[in-house]
């Protein structure tokens, strides 16, 4: 859910030149278009029946080009140099023909003589309204192909807008106080993105003149990868091949771990956590955990084989020291909760807790546990619905998403609701031999709701996955392990399930592969290496290096994936110098060094094939329920 490259799920969101305005300015014309085919007139001829061409509302970025009657001829170079023209295109396609519910939708369609023959939908992100968060993807429309992207039926009140929650906004998904619009419901869930999706190819066969199309695929992450995840499971031959990063297709779970995370720091004044505070940890971890992937290099492998005990680890503040470096017992406890798994009542683990690398390192904006839960500094009441009100920068930015998904999507926004009230949630602390764990239980009440109100849209079942590896389907799979928005360990606990049915982690991998991205952030950022062809920073069509590649080559040539290089770029940015270079290796295996060489670059990095050092499991590991199977 980060504020500045992506935005939970979308496409990178790159702050740019002004020469949209210029683009867009020079090209609203039919006349002015260089692709003959780029005119409202000819897009609505090509449109097939339930389509209508026309401009929408809510692109998510003020840096899109100006449509006139849903069509704008966008010039070569305008997203970067070497980035081929293209036409732009919006309208809406019908979702339901009974009710003749619509979703809004967009398309970017590079020249005749450039298309690769091929389909691809890009995803969404956080509770979606917007279309095409960010400019479309040079690195694609480079390679050829047609992509699409659909607001999951609804409109954001607050698109466009320049912050990042404009995708938080909620209230659609009610008609009236109290009662869902199951309309705008489903369409979000499921149905918004087959339908566009549909549309969308029989679209690009008129635009391109073609009988067929030679692939489909999708690329998202998070409420993208979701998306991926629920096509995969209820549409499986909607696409050959799919790419779900970091999947927001655990809803109810995500709501749980987001309010939990901030209702344990407003249990008292001493309870709330500061990210300087979560800077501190990152040391403290890193001093006890850095080494155990066998190299002591600023970077934690694998955070769930940490041994990393918040009452034992952290220094106790005392009369004479408070705030000085230091923790209350309260803080102690909240810092304990939020890295543990929460469960019901009879403690089976309803969902993971959140890993403790790179808890708030980079810019504020970065998706780390920092930016998603600690203030910035303790709140001034506890009191009210938002009881940092007076100071709303410090507001973590998890209350965003969270408050509006519970209170909305969960709940039908029944009279005077309060989140944090609402949710049936105690602490308790479960001792061990060796520790006194402190965490979150759930109401069976709120447990019911959670699951009751989210699961047609969450595509986590691993048994649904059957019938697109059937069809031949091949299905990557990646997440951040220092993702502060969505734990990593969820999706790893779906991928453990998935392999179970399926004959295990070698069986599995001629179907669907994990990569699970050491020090990255939701979706992208972080300190480590955090780029491989995913949104904008795409790399050269190399399968070593660019996951779209490495889909392609698996689908097309049969070549699965056996590494993927993963690059960390100065600011952030494809163009600027690379600091650093890193191997994600295929799950269970995790990436070893030689003992020589340069550890900054991959080179001297492998994958073995037999290694599964990501199965290793510590302390933390244990408390967050990373390897637990859920129900």
């Amino acid at each position: 859910m980060c504020i500045t490259r992506h935005v939970r799920g979308a496409g990178a969101v790159v702050l740019g030149s002004g020469l949209w305005i210029a683009a867009a300015m020079l090209s609203i014309t039919p006349a002015a278009a260089a692709i003959p085919e780029c005119t409202a007139a000819q897009l609505s001829l090509a449109a097939p029946a339930g389509m209508v061409i026309g401009d929408v509302p809510n692109i998510g970025s003020r840096e899109m080009p100006k449509t006139v009657g849903g069509v704008a001829y966008v010039p070569a170079n305008v997203l970067g140099d070497g980035a081929p023209e293209y036409c732009f295109v919006t309208g809406s396609v019908v979702t339901n023909p009974a009710t003749k519910k619509t979703a809004n939708f967009g398309a970017a369609l590079p020249a005749k003589t450039h298309w690769n023959g091929k389909f691809m939908f890009q995803g969404c992100g956080g509770n979606c309204g917007t279309v095409f968060m960010g400019k479309p993807s040079a690195g694609l429309l480079s390679k050829g192909y047609p992509l699409f992207a659909t607001d999951d039926g609804h409109i954001s009140k607050a698109a466009p807008a320049a912050r990042l929650w404009q995708n938080s906004e909620s209230s659609w998904a009610v008609s009236s106080p109290g009662r869902r619009d199951d309309e705008a419901v489903t369409d979000f869930f499921y149905r918004a993105v087959h339908a566009v999706v549909l549309q969308g190819k029989e679209l690009t066969k008129a635009f391109y003149g073609t009988p067929h199309l030679d692939r489909a695929y999708f690329e998202g992450c998070s409420d993208g990868g979701r998306e991926g995840m629920v096509e995969l499971a209820r549409f499986p031959r909607d696409f050959d091949g799919i790419i779900a990063g970091d999947p927001y297709f655990d809803i109810g779970g995500e709501v749980a771990n987001s309010l939990v995370g901030i209702k344990v720091q407003l249990r008292s004044r001493q309870a709330a956590l500061t990210r300087e505070q979560l800077s501190q940890i990152d040391q403290i971890v890193m001093s006890a955990c850095d080494a155990s992937d066998g190299v002591t290099d600023g970077l934690i492998q694998n955070p769930a084989n940490c041994r990393f005990s918040p009452q034992r680890d952290l220094r106790r503040c005392g009369p004479s020291n408070a705030g000085r470096d230091c923790f209350t017992q309260d803080q102690m406890d909240s810092v304990s909760a939020i890295f543990s798994a929460i469960t019901d009542r009879t403690g089976r683990i309803l969902y993971p807790g959140y890993p403790v690398s790179d808890l708030s390192k980079g810019e504020p904006s970065t998706d780390n546990l920092g930016y998603w839960l600690a203030f910035n500094s303790p709140p001034d009441s506890l009191t009210g619905p938002e009881p940092w009100a007076r100071d709303p920068g410090s507001q973590p930015q998890a209350w965003f998403w969270a408050n509006q998904t519970s209170r909305y999507l969960i709940y039908a926004d029944p009279p005077n609701f309060n989140a944090l009230k609402t949710l049936d949630v105690d602490f308790e602390h479960q001792a061990t031999a060796s520790s006194s764990n402190f965490h979150a239980t759930l109401g069976p009440e709120t447990v019911a709701r959670l699951q009751r109100q989210s699961a047609p849209g969450n595509g986590n079942v691993p048994a649904d996955a059957a019938g697109f590896f059937r069809h031949g389907g091949k299905l990557i799979l990646y997440h951040g392990y220092s993702d502060g928005d969505i734990t990593p360990f969820r999706t790893i606990q779906y991928y453990r399930a998935l392999a179970s049915l399926h004959g295990g982690y070698g069986a599995l991998q001629a179907h669907a592969r994990l990569f699970m991205v050491p020090g990255m952030a939701h979706c992208g950022a972080g300190p480590a290496p955090n780029s491989f062809g995913q949104f904008e920073a795409s790399p050269p069509a190399d399968p070593a290096k660019d996951i779209v590649a490495a889909l392609e080559n698996w689908v097309e040539k049969g070549r699965p994936p056996s590494v993927i290089v993963a690059t960390k770029f100065e600011h952030d940015d494809a163009k600027a110098a690379v600091l650093r270079t890193m191997p994600l290796c295929p799950y269970p295996a995790m990436a070893r060094y030689e003992g020589h060489g340069d550890v900054n670059d991959a080179a001297h990095w492998t994958c073995p094939s037999s290694d599964q050092g990501l199965l290793q499991v510590g302390r933390t590991g244990l408390a967050a329920g990373s390897n637990a199977d859920l129900n």
